[in-house]
């Protein structure tokens, strides 16, 4: 029986994918690409991401300088104390002038930030023999030589079962990239190399809303036809762990009981206000004593049904927008440092569709400003 081919990924898609996969784990990915300069920072001290901007000298037509943006950047510490700029490039197809691009990177890095910068490409292209890692020019005896460091992740096939083990979760992003890979034409095995590495991430022991974005990013990375992509739907609604929720439990557990908590709260208030007014109205005719006991009596009982339905519907949606606010402002935490007051400010106000929007955003935006820009 014929079936669908798996879906093709655009550079532009497996790009952002990994971009926010090093964001939101770049420990673990120093830890498993770049085990020598994870030795070499002060881990005590934090790594913060910072505007990939670079502005490269006019080309002679425009008047200004022409703007590119590295993949990732970041300020961090080596461990003798001294400050350092972090660059990655994620490079997922071969590209002949890619040497020469992590060189004029390198350059623009340390013109902007005036420290030593350690460069770093990360290879998810299929080919064995692809692996630059130097650039040089000269020219009458001067010139420049430029060595940066590569992480081939076909390289890193035989270390993934210790590594997923050892609970990294960076590993679960190479290992998916991977099964990208040799499933191309196997829309069958890719969705079981998915459940697979599902079940693994959901033992990860990650918070809720650590595991909610690793799964958003695994499920770009490993995209599926329709048919499999229902069938996995339904994996992750019915996969249970004996001491675990899944994914979708989860979230669904943590909606609902906010959700309830504030319709709760919104139903008393308001039942017993309405249940005043009754009884007020009651009284007046049967008598102020009678009336007022009979009435509150009454209309506490109607207003709370009343109020609990109303209030748990509204409860639902407001829980529902609460836990999205809370969990953009984590990962805004986790990847830009402390939040400014204002910016907290700005959060706290923001209507849901304005944090729908910046959460669409906070893959591809560089730093703070960006996104709320």
């Amino acid at each position: 029986m014929p079936h669908s081919p798996t879906p093709s990924h655009s550079p532009d898609q497996l790009d952002s994918a990994w971009k926010c996969a090093i964001d939101l784990l770049i420990e673990e990915c120093l830890a498993t690409c770049f085990p020598a300069i994870l030795a070499v920072l002060d881990l005590s001290r934090p790594i913060t991401a910072v505007d990939t901007e670079l502005h490269q000298p006019a080309d002679g037509v425009s008047p200004m300088a022409m703007a590119c943006h590295a993949d990732r950047v970041f300020l961090c510490h080596a461990s003798d104390g001294r400050p350092v700029c972090l660059h990655i490039e994620i490079q997922c197809q071969r590209e002949e002038h890619f040497a020469e691009r992590m060189f004029v990177y390198h350059a623009l890095l340390f013109a902007k930030h005036k420290l030593p910068v350690i460069s770093l490409a990360i290879l998810g292209d299929s080919s064995e023999t692809w692996r630059p890692d130097q650039f040089s020019y000269g020219f009458a005896g001067t010139g420049l030589k430029l060595h940066f460091g590569i992480a081939k992740l076909l390289d890193l096939e035989p270390s993934l079962p210790a590594l997923l083990k050892s609970g990294n979760a960076f590993a679960l992003f190479v290992a998916a990239h991977l099964e990208i890979m040799r499933t191309k034409e196997e829309p069958f095995a890719r969705m079981r190399a998915k459940c697979r590495l599902t079940e693994i991430l959901c033992l990860y022991g990650k918070s809720n809303e650590q595991v909610a974005l690793m799964f958003e990013l695994l499920d770009r990375l490993m995209q599926l036809p329709a048919e499999q992509d229902k069938s996995y739907r339904q994996f992750v609604w019915t996969f249970k762990e004996k001491h675990m929720l899944t994914i979708t439990q989860r979230l669904k557990h943590d909606a609902i009981r906010r959700g309830l908590e504030r319709g709760t709260s919104l139903g008393l208030r308001w039942g017993f206000r309405t249940g005043s007014q009754a009884g007020w109205a009651q009284g007046l005719e049967q008598g102020l004593e009678q009336g007022l006991e009979q009435g509150l009596e009454q209309g506490l009982e109607q207003g709370l049904e009343r109020g609990r339905q109303e209030g748990r519907g509204e409860g639902r949606d407001e829980g529902r927008d609460e836990g999205r606010r809370m969990l953009l402002m984590e990962l805004m935490e986790q990847r830009f440092g402390p939040l400014p007051q204002q910016a907290v400010a700005r959060l706290n106000q923001a209507s849901p569709d304005e944090v729908a929007h910046w959460s669409s955003r906070f893959c591809e935006a560089s730093t703070l400003e960006d996104l709320l820009g």
